[in-house]
């Protein structure tokens, strides 16, 4: 299906300062969060997965030299890290007795770190075969994550994420801090989205959940519907720190929660900051934060972070400083990485990328005190294989009587946009389909929902005898670019004529019907009518705009009133453009 699931989205990167964790160092843990991607790739259970791991920093510090393949005693982003000559073990079980991480060859890329944040982030990228499709469950265990930092309750922990290898899981964007005023009603609300539109339901994790003792704060509660959490938080002292982990349970739309099992669950773990008034959280802006692209094309997104200059965090030893870097990247860059400096900054995330899917590209944005992370979502597409050729134009259908001229624009890729570049002795009359195509001047660019037309037919009317159009017309191939054709006909549509031209009528004399004929060499208000032989006009036969060309009209030897008119003379007067002809016709009953 080449379908991106984000399926395991365990934890948003609990990301802490350095200098809150230094009192704490001897109860800190090192694990921080852990996402899971999964891409199906092949039949039965192929799946590509790729894992993003967050850790404390500051746990490895100059021991991450004795992981091999390093710039030096420091970790930088690009470097390989071998999972077999490490102090903490990264493996993850893939839930059907198999893990990754165990082998020299299971590598891990430090994708982002910071050591002010005291923060890393690794990742991995493989392939797996399941050998029946389903729920799966996927995780990790170790020693030892943050339970509680007040209360120093950090045994052990557990990440644990129910799957479905047919499911689009869902992502949320909970910040690795949280800033919180503190009060007696604090609320906050889990940022999360599903692509395949699952009904969500949102609870706290039990402590077996979270790992052997961890616990939620207190007086802390989580609207299961909505996933807007509630805390009383007044007797906890300003800056202090309370992990948390919440579980996100989707269903099918229109199963009862309360009688049925999740097809799947995701674990999200965040920590809550009680920074007290005066302190905001950074913000983080994408542009595009969505867009969707042809799978070889390349994608660039600018990260700008900001943060409002009087906040808490300006009093530390940095000042107004955000710092911009990312935490999970399907692939490509970020630009730099991290990217520091006073408030507001930008980097730029580029990618090109080679496959299918829903792609999901994480940064996070610092002050010093809290971290904001925002998700940018990328939907890639076949690149669409154009049809051979060009944009063709039709052969002309002139009608000199009524002076149009008719044809039509084609093309296998859909006509995107086309132009009238020269109109001399036309006027654009009517363009089919006129719905979904925007004007400008004599520029129509196909706006509409869908794909664009393959056939544009117009209509051009002719305000003179000799009249020419050029036409350039693009369509909507993007292989490599679309293909742009011009036409430059001219054609002669007048009755050769160089002034109004009044024939007469045929038959003459007639009895029941005859038909005037008369031709104009350029566009003129034209008046043709019937006078008696006292002068007295006795029928109107023609008052109103006429077009260039011959114009032929039929009358049936009525008056105005629908009398039948006496057999007699009678004079066919024509008046157009200043001048006036006039011809006689007899009537015979």
């Amino acid at each position: 299906m080449n379908t991106l699931q984000r399926i395991g989205i365990g934890v948003a990167a609990l990301l802490l300062s350095f200098g809150l964790l230094a009192p704490q160092s001897a109860e800190a843990t090192h694990f921080r969060g852990m996402y899971v991607y999964v891409t199906d790739t092949g039949p039965g259970g192929e799946v590509e997965i790729r894992v993003v791991q967050f850790w404390r920093y500051s746990a490895f510090g100059t021991s991450f030299n004795a992981f091999g393949n390093l710039d030096g005693n420091e970790p930088a982003v690009g470097d390989v890290l071998d999972p077999t000559n490490q102090p903490f073990t990264f493996a993850i079980s893939l839930g059907d007795g198999t893990s990754y991480g165990d082998d020299p060859s299971e590598t891990w890329t430090v994708t982002g770190l910071d050591s002010s944040q005291d923060w890393i982030v690794i990742e991995a990228t493989f392939t797996h075969t399941y050998s029946t499709e389903g729920q799966k469950t996927i995780s990790l265990d170790d020693c030892c994550r943050i339970g509680d930092l007040t209360r120093k309750n950090n045994q052990g922990f557990n990440v644990e994420a129910t799957i479905d290898t047919e499911n689009l899981g869902t992502t949320t964007s909970s910040g690795p801090f949280v800033g919180v005023s503190q009060g007696t009603n604090v609320t906050y609300q889990i940022p999360s989205t599903n692509p395949d539109n699952d009904q969500l339901r949102f609870r706290l994790a039990t402590p077996s959940e979270m790992g052997a003792s961890s616990s939620n704060p207190p007086n802390l509660s989580i609207n299961s519907t909505t996933g807007e959490i509630t805390w009383d938080n007044s007797g906890e002292a300003q800056g202090s720190l309370h992990a948390l982990q919440v579980i996100i349970e989707e269903y099918d739309q229109g199963v009862d929660p309360a009688n049925n099992d999740p097809k799947a669950t995701v674990p999200s773990d965040f920590m809550f900051k009680i920074t007290g008034v005066g302190n905001d959280q950074p913000v983080c802006e994408l542009d595009p934060s969505s867009t969707t692209v042809s799978s070889g094309t390349p994608v660039s997104i600018d990260v700008t972070g900001s943060d409002p200059t009087g906040d808490a965090d300006d009093d530390d030893q940095d000042g107004n400083t955000v710092r911009i870097s990312s935490t999970s990247l399907p692939g490509g860059s970020l630009n730099p990485n991290p990217q520091v400096g006073p408030s507001p900054q930008t980097a730029t995330f580029d990618w090109t990328p080679n496959s299918t899917g829903t792609f999901n590209a994480q940064f996070s944005v610092g002050d010093g005190l809290t971290t904001t992370l925002c998700t940018a979502t990328i939907d890639v597409v076949q690149q669409k294989t154009c049809a051979d050729g060009v944009p063709t134009l039709g052969q002309d259908d002139i009608d000199k009587q009524n002076g149009t001229l008719k044809n039509t624009i084609s093309d296998g890729d859909g006509v995107e946009k086309f132009t009238f570049s020269t109109l001399d002795g036309f006027e654009v009359g009517s363009i089919s389909p006129s719905s979904g195509f925007d004007r400008s001047g004599n520029t129509w660019t196909w706006t509409g929902s869908g794909e664009p037309p393959t056939s544009v037919d117009f209509t051009l009317e002719a305000t003179q005898s000799t009249a020419t159009y050029f036409l350039e017309a693009t369509d909507a191939c993007d292989d490599p670019e679309p293909n742009t054709t011009t036409f430059d006909p001219t054609y002669e549509l007048g009755p050769g004529v160089s002034q109004p031209t009044l024939a007469g009528n045929a038959p003459n004399p007639f009895g029941e019907r005859t038909t005037v004929e008369f031709a104009l060499p350029e566009q003129a208000r034209v008046t043709v009518a019937v006078y008696d032989m006292m002068g007295r006009k006795v029928a109107t036969l023609v008052d109103g705009v006429k077009g260039v060309g011959t114009h032929t009209l039929r009358w049936n030897g009525e008056s105005d009133r629908g009398q039948a008119l006496s057999s007699g003379v009678y004079l066919l007067r024509m008046r157009a453009d200043g001048q006036s002809e006039t011809r006689r016709m007899t009537i015979v009953r």
